[in-house]
């Protein structure tokens, strides 16, 4: 899909999705590299670690294995959910119009396919969850068994849940 096409679609379900949540696919960047994985969970918001555990817990159900935690895409999730908190909006593109392949890009994170949810309102992780599963295309990107890494931002109910699967990832 061209660049403007894109950010013209992301424009639009922003404004079709006012604080409620949305999902999106993003295409493969060109060159393999993998997010950095782990970081304990202890520093944690607990709600980030309760959406952490919901999710890893609804793919075991389903026969997808659980996503690794990766501190670089926790990074770049939770910079996106402070600034929608700070700026006042909500979607995937801001408001300078970055979208979430850029801030992947420039985060270093390189990928065979991502994709990102974000939600607004919704008060802790069970509620966030239980949307997103209500969400054709949330819960593909939770479903996707293909998917490897992840990493959970939360600022002012604002939640960003970034996928990634690696060039070299064997899924």
């Amino acid at each position: 899909m061209a660049r403007s096409t894109f950010r013209a679609a992301l424009a639009a379900m922003t404004l079709l999705a006012a604080l409620q949540a949305c999902a999106t696919t993003f295409p493969a960047a060109s060159r393999p590299t993998v997010p950095r994985r782990g970081g304990g969970s202890a520093a944690l918001h607990p709600e980030v670690r309760e959406l952490r555990r919901l999710v890893n817990e609804h793919r075991r159900r389903i026969g997808c294995p659980p996503l690794e935690w990766s501190s670089t895409l926790a990074r770049v999730a939770q910079r996106h959910s402070a600034d929608m908190a700070r700026r006042g909006f909500f979607g995937h593109v801001n408001p300078d119009g970055e979208d979430p392949f850029e801030r992947l890009h420039a985060a270093g994170v390189e990928y065979a396919a991502a994709a990102e949810n974000v939600a607004a309102g919704h008060p802790d992780a069970v509620t966030v969850f239980a949307a997103w599963m209500r969400s054709r295309g949330h819960r593909r990107n939770i479903e996707r068994c293909a998917f490897a890494d992840h990493g959970i931002g939360l600022a002012e109910n604002r939640w960003t849940h970034v996928f990634v699967r690696s060039h070299n990832s064997a899924r």
